[in-house]
């Protein structure tokens, strides 16, 4: 049993390194094909309208659409302190779309998706729920849509939903608005910072769903 456990997690580790992976592999090849085609880029800038873009940002996850290239591109775009306040609002506004569907329209099917993957979701008066709220939000891997929606079925306030799932969201956008700013402004400082800001929040990241995991296990093992 503990063999199988350890292959389990394992297999895991894998799966959530490679989707770093992958997310950042997606951002340096976004910048590399605005590198290429600057001068497309910059009349392209010069012409985009700042509400209409946030509202795709706003929008276009709820359908599966990654959302870090489109961090990249805002702080290239619009600059770090603009880019910053309209994520702000445009991922505040996609958390409640996505609490309302998943709380309505998409319930069924999600509730349905869980009980395949024999996946028990905490009940209303679980102390581990705000748990579970972490683990879904930052377990590398999923899209974000998803982990919005299966968060949004777990029974806590709405208010500790939006507040663990914005701020976590917020400090991911910070490093890859500062990625995109450092492109347009040719900065190597700026682009460096972004990086290790990057790097200190995936490892937060792994180091607090490690701390979660294990709580979690030892838990189920006293029952």
């Amino acid at each position: 049993m503990a063999t199988e456990l350890r292959a389990v997690d394992s297999h895991g580790t894998v799966l959530r390194i490679a989707s770093i992976f992958g997310a950042v592999v997606l951002a340096g090849l976004l910048i590399w094909v605005l590198m290429q085609h600057w001068q497309a880029f910059m009349t392209w800038k010069a012409e985009a309208g700042f509400w209409s873009f946030f509202a795709g940002l706003a929008l276009l996850p709820l359908f599966g659409v990654p959302i870090t290239p489109l961090l990249v591109l805002a702080g290239a775009t619009f600059g770090l302190l603009p880019a910053l306040a309209g994520c702000a609002l445009a991922i505040a506004f996609n958390l409640i779309l996505s609490y309302l569907l998943a709380r309505h329209l998409l319930r069924n099917w999600l509730v349905r998706m869980a009980e395949r993957r024999q996946y028990e979701l905490p009940s209303a008066g679980s102390r581990s729920r705000i748990t579970a709220l972490l683990l879904v939000r930052i377990t590398p891997g999923p899209p974000l849509a998803l982990k919005n929606y299966v968060g949004a079925l777990i029974e806590a306030p709405f208010a500790v939903y939006f507040a663990i799932y914005w701020t976590t969201t917020m400090l991911y956008a910070l490093a890859f608005l500062l990625m995109g700013d450092s492109l347009s402004s040719a900065s190597k400082l700026e682009g460096a910072l972004a990086i290790a800001l990057l790097g200190v929040v995936l490892g937060v990241v792994l180091w607090i769903r490690r701390r979660l995991e294990k709580r979690r296990m030892e838990k189920e093992n006293e029952l």
